[in-house]
C-alpha cells in the first residue's frame, strides 16, 4: 500500500516487496557462512596444503552468495510519486535519482527483454542510466525504472498513482511507433 504523510498530502511511496530481500538478506549471508564454515573445518582434519587450498576454494565459493546480496541491495529502490516528479530512492536513502515531470516528454510502459516495464522518456536523451538499478534504452531513447509487479502495493494501485501524477504525460504504451520519437 502506499504511504501518504500528513504534510506531503498528494504523495505516493511505493516500497519493494519484502519477501525477497528478507529472504535475501538471511538466506545468502548463511550460505556464504557455511562454505567458510566448510573451509575452516576441512582445513582443521585435513590440515597442510590439502586442508589450506579447501579453505581457500571454500572462500571463494562464499564470495558468490556475497557478490549476490550486493546485487540484490544494488536494485533495491523504493519509488515517490508527487506533484513535481517521480523518485528513486535507494537502500538507506542512498542514490536518489529525481525525474522531475516537466524534464519528461512521457512516461508509461515499454517493452525489454519480453518484460514490460515503468519507463519515461526524457526531453533530452542520456547518455547513460543516472543510477545502476535503471537501465537506459538507447534504441527506444527511455530509461526503465522496473517492473511494476516488485513493489508491495498491488500492480492497480502503482499504475492508478501514475496516472494521477503523471497526469497527460502518461502513455499506456511508450514503445509504440508513434511514441518512439520525443514530440
Amino acid at each position: 500500500m502506499a504511504a501518504t504523510d500528513s504534510y506531503h498530502r498528494d504523495m505516493d511511496v511505493f516500497r519493494p516487496r519484502t519477501t525477497g530481500l528478507a529472504w535475501a538478506v538471511v538466506a545468502l549471508p548463511l550460505l556464504a557462512a557455511v562454505a567458510v564454515a566448510l573451509g575452516v573445518v576441512a582445513f582443521l582434519e585435513l590440515g597442510g596444503l590439502p586442508g589450506a587450498t579447501v579453505l581457500i576454494v571454500c572462500g571463494l565459493l562464499a564470495l558468490i552468495p556475497l557478490s549476490a546480496l550486493a546485487a540484490v541491495l544494488r536494485r533495491w529502490f523504493k519509488l515517490r510519486l508527487d506533484a513535481d516528479a517521480l523518485t528513486v530512492i535507494g537502500l538507506l536513502g542512498i542514490g536518489r535519482v529525481r525525474l522531475p515531470w516537466a524534464d519528461q516528454v512521457a512516461i508509461g510502459l515499454s517493452s525489454w527483454r519480453g518484460a514490460r516495464l515503468l519507463a519515461v522518456r526524457p526531453v533530452t536523451p542520456l547518455k547513460r542510466s543516472p543510477r545502476r538499478a535503471l537501465i537506459w534504452d538507447r534504441e527506444n531513447g527511455v530509461l526503465l525504472i522496473g517492473s511494476l509487479d516488485n513493489w508491495s502495493a498491488p500492480r492497480d494501485e502503482v499504475l492508478s498513482a501514475l496516472h494521477r501524477h503523471a497526469g497527460t504525460k502518461w502513455v499506456d504504451q511508450l514503445d509504440a511507433p508513434d511514441k518512439l520519437s520525443p514530440a
